[in-house]
């Protein structure tokens, strides 16, 4: 999938002091004159001293967020400044979302590296700051508008949902209920996930510098044929295998899921809407180590009839990314 136009992305540069700044960026368009050229609009961390060189001193200057989902999260401000960069200094993507879908916990960021609450947008023209809402601000490019009603998908929204999933299923082992678990619980994981985010993985993890090492590990499938004739047969399967164990690499593991994806509490579930506090003598689960394991099965064409009504993202490619975890617990 392209990075489109309403797609945030980090982008990384020298300055006019030789210095190397980031930022993230807005795109806005594909530069018309120079095709490895794309057409920005920037956003700057609102209390960075940096950034009163563009906003100035507005009349009002807001407090920060100082509510839990958002701690240690970085706010960005728009100062409506457009800028050309080359495609090269483009790092990643970035996830941009308004406040109040954070405290509201719709969204959760808290710990990512790329991910960043919003408020406010600076209009030069009053020279003011002019907060954003839903109405004017899209947290994810929509590439048709009626997607309510029709299939529609974007990169950022399908990197971001895979994060969240896996988060989700990573928690699902770490929140187990129960005191019979031993000292150093393991869990194992298979998930099929979208090939782009497999991609994406990768791409972040080799970035950090860890590095993946080949491997064929056997795989139980089921075969029925004619006359209903049942067997396991054993498939060999190429993977990649990225493996966390020191706390370095589980602090990059992290960085992309979250730095509360680590832990976990021995407890049943709250109530839906309703907030669980840990307590004294709790039993926490910590992730100490953990092997990710990636395939991607190119030729996993699926053909069936009875398909056919679903997304087709799901139906030509399957990515499967297995996790081995280590686990230790602690009382509180």
């Amino acid at each position: 999938g392209a990075i489109t136009a309403g797609h945030f992305v980090v982008v990384s540069g020298i300055d006019a002091a030789g210095q190397s700044r980031e930022f993230i960026g807005q795109i806005i368009k594909r530069n018309d004159c120079n095709d490895h050229t794309i057409r920005l609009c920037c956003l700057l961390p609102f209390y960075s001293i940096d950034t009163k060189e563009y906003i100035g001193s507005p009349e009002i200057y807001p407090r920060s967020v100082i509510h839990k989902s958002c701690h240690n999260v970085v706010e960005l401000v728009n100062i409506s400044k457009i800028v050309d960069v080359d495609v090269n200094d483009v790092t990643g993507l970035g996830f941009v979302f308004l406040e109040s879908d954070v405290t509201d916990l719709k969204y959760h960021i808290q710990g990512m590296t790329n991910a960043f609450i919003i408020r406010y947008k600076y209009c030069s023209a009053t020279r003011d700051l002019q907060p954003l809402s839903p109405t004017t601000f899209q947290c994810f490019p929509d590439l048709n508008a009626t997607y309510n009603n029709l299939w529609c998908e974007c990169l950022g929204r399908t990197i971001f949902m895979s994060i969240d999933y896996l988060r989700q299923e990573v928690w699902r082992f770490l929140c187990r209920y129960g005191q019979s678990q031993g000292r150093f619980p393991k869990a194992y994981l298979r998930i099929s996930c979208n090939p782009q985010f497999a991609a994406y993985m990768t791409r972040f993890f080799v970035r950090a510098g860890i590095l993946s090492y080949p491997t064929v590990a056997s795989d139980l499938q089921r075969r029925i044929q004619h006359q209903l004739s049942y067997k396991m047969v054993s498939v060999e399967v190429n993977y990649n295998v990225f493996c966390f164990d020191c706390e370095t690499k589980l602090e990059t593991f992290a960085a992309m899921l979250g730095e509360t994806a680590l832990f976990g509490v021995r407890r049943k579930r709250p109530r839906k809407d309703e907030q669980s506090e840990t307590r004294i003598n709790d039993a926490i689960n910590m992730l100490v180590t953990l092997q990710k394991l990636i395939h991607t099965a190119n030729d996993c064409n699926i053909k069936s009839g009875t398909w056919v009504a679903m997304p087709l993202l799901f139906l030509i490619f399957l990515c499967f990314v297995t996790i081995i975890i280590q686990m230790c617990f602690c009382h509180i």
